[in-house]
């Protein structure tokens, strides 16, 4: 038997833009019901985790059952990043207004000129009918893809990684507080943006982590998760109708222009990266028991490619890191573990936990907290700072 609780706390501030945070961070903690549990897991979504739910809950249920272990999954900044209910976060802005209208001219429809800008997807779907049975009538095979952008809630701004890797690491702090559990055995656990948030989190608190299983995550960020708008590159197809489809871009704190204040400098780009030896370095003397890292990749995997998966594996391999990794290839594919060879396979979390969790060991040493640790990654402009006291962590760039 398990206990379920949800938990709200304030959240991480933005350090680096200081864009205004108005979202608190939420949690859902799942209890063993048999004593102190042996360990900590988080279960960290990836994007769209917020359609997966009921996922979470039976994933958590069979690790705190099973293993005797607390285990949490976080909401933590931007977490609600895909269209939600009929798709009342999902905006034209003045980009998408043009090429729509640019279609509808083709299929000789009206064209639309809203009252205001940007205009939400519920506010378009006269203009977005018309083009919809134009295209039904000319071909029932045609399809257009608009453009669009998804709005965060509570009028924030998409930063990627560091925010939401700061929550789950102040949810660790709340939970020290709240219950008992061994920390020597941390373990982060996540697919795509999940594990990639998973690694990150080992990276801001190499002392505290004791083990990341990581299916799939892309080692760097995609670009067009940074600044897709400019790039007129979509992460997300968003289908409206049988003819339409809305490829989405998420919106973002940061741009490519270099004389802008936000610029998504190489500096920022490496915070968030694990492709530099230096930063992978400071991670391994940095911790006085290293993460062990598991890894699941597809040798197929078209959003975070092999190359750079293996660079990332190879790094970690030659700084001392305890790792374990398999690169899927066809004969891998076998129904049960791994459905197919596309980005995150399809895999089962569940088989995957239960693969790897007999291969890490329980750290030993003090944590991030116990020793209040520091850790700075300089990159050529910027440097990263997180000191860790005993009621926070507490982030700078300078």
């Amino acid at each position: 038997m398990v206990t379920h609780t949800f938990h709200t706390i304030p959240g991480t501030p933005d350090f680096e833009l200081g864009f205004a945070r108005k979202s608190k961070i939420e949690y859902w903690l799942t209890l063993p019901d048999s004593g102190t549990p042996q360990g900590l897991v988080f279960y960290v979504h990836g994007f769209g985790g917020e359609m997966l739910q009921g996922y979470a809950l039976k994933l958590r249920s069979f690790i705190a059952e099973t293993y005797n272990l607390a285990c949490v999954s976080v909401h933590p900044h931007i977490f609600y990043n895909r269209p939600a209910g009929k798709g009342e976060n999902v905006f034209f802005e003045w980009p998408d207004l043009v090429y729509l209208n640019q279609k509808l001219q083709q299929h000789q429809c009206p064209q639309y000129c809203p009252q205001q800008m940007p205009c939400s997807l519920t506010g378009m779907l006269a203009p977005l009918k018309s083009l919809h049975d134009a295209l039904a009538a000319s071909s029932a095979s045609s399809r257009e893809v608009l453009s669009a952008m998804i709005y965060p809630p509570h009028g924030e701004l998409h930063t990627f990684g560091i925010m939401q890797a700061m929550d789950h690491l102040l949810v660790y702090y709340d939970l020290l507080n709240k219950i008992r559990f061994d920390t020597g055995k941390i373990i982060a656990v996540g697919s795509s943006h999940g594990g990639y948030i998973a690694n990150l989190m080992a990276k801001l608190a190499p002392n505290t982590i004791t083990a990341v299983f990581d299916n799939s995550a892309y080692p760097a960020p995609p670009n067009y998760y940074i600044a897709g708008r400019e790039l007129n590159l979509y992460e997300h197809l968003y289908h409206i109708s049988e003819h339409l489809s809305l490829g989405c871009m998420l919106k973002s704190g940061w741009t490519f222009n270099e004389k802008a204040a936000n610029f998504y400098s190489p500096d920022r780009e490496r915070i968030r990266s694990f492709l530099f030896a230096d930063d992978i370095k400071k991670m391994a003397r940095a911790g006085n028991c290293k993460t062990q890292f598991r890894f699941y990749h597809s040798k197929y995997d078209d959003l975070a490619p092999v190359g750079e998966k293996q660079k990332m594996i190879d790094l970690l391999l030659e700084h001392g890191f305890d790792l374990q990794y398999k690169l899927m290839d066809h004969e891998d594919v076998d129904g049960t573990l791994v459905k197919n060879l596309q980005h995150g396979m399809d895999l089962s979390i569940k088989t995957m936990f239960k693969n790897f969790y007999p291969t890490i060991a329980t750290r030993g040493g003090d944590t991030d907290i116990d020793i209040q640790s520091q850790i700075t990654y300089s990159g050529s402009n910027l440097g990263y700072t997180f000191k860790f006291n005993k009621s926070t962590v507490i982030p700078h760039v300078r």
